[in-house]
């Protein structure tokens, strides 16, 4: 019995993510809201003061579920009344992968979004980014960070996805891959996250406890 329990294989990277993930997301149901809320506002005004963002002119936001992490929009709507193009995700499941476009937004379209079965609100016909110029600015959600720039995502690998295919058309155009920002709550700041090969890393981190870090 306890030599066949020793046997018993090491976890797989997909596992340890998947035990991880819903540790964490536990760990971030807890939060009061008001705690979110205002961690959300010291993030928005940390990135609005960037310059990687004031540089930036076509920004993809993703819009933030009701609880457990950085609420987005205010930065969205920021971002518009600035004169930024702003995009947001659509999602799309196939039987070989699920599959992310990001679509543009005017003032005041978001807020009359219905929320998806997954309480999150979804771009529209919106302008695709991926058929014009992409964009320079990916403002991506997590799980959980790390000051390294690790990403832990929610397991269903839209934004590596879509990272990935922004990236090989901005290096087909001859220009730079697009700027990652991942935005985390104190608590999604963790020391390491499990980390396989598709996994795109971020080039700055945004935290309320720890400001911008650069990569």
């Amino acid at each position: 019995m306890g030599d066949k329990a020793e046997d018993k294989p090491p976890m797989t990277s997909k596992q340890i993510k998947a035990v991880f993930r819903n540790t964490m997301k536990l760990k971030l149901s807890q939060i009061p809201l008001d705690q979110v809320q205002n961690e959300s506002k010291v993030v928005t005004s940390l990135i609005l003061k960037a310059p990687f963002y004031k540089s930036s002119e076509r920004i993809s936001i993703y819009t933030s579920m009701p609880t457990s992490e950085i609420s987005t929009f205010e930065l969205i709507a920021d971002s518009i009344r600035l004169g930024k193009k702003v995009y947001i995700p659509r999602y799309s499941n196939t039987k070989e992968k699920n599959l992310m476009e990001m679509r543009r937004v005017i003032e005041g379209e978001v807020e009359q979004i219905v929320p998806n079965r997954w309480d999150i609100k979804e771009g529209g016909e919106g302008e695709d980014a991926m058929e014009e110029e992409g964009v320079d600015l990916v403002v991506v959600p997590g799980v959980a960070f790390t000051v390294k720039g690790g990403r832990l995502g929610h397991g269903k690998g839209y934004y590596d996805r879509y990272l990935s295919r922004l990236n090989e058309k901005r290096m087909r155009e001859g220009r730079d891959p697009a700027i990652t920002v991942g935005v985390g709550l104190a608590e999604q700041i963790v020391e390491e996250v499990e980390q396989e090969e598709h996994d795109v890393m971020m080039k700055y981190i945004v935290s309320s406890n720890l400001g911008v870090i650069k990569v």
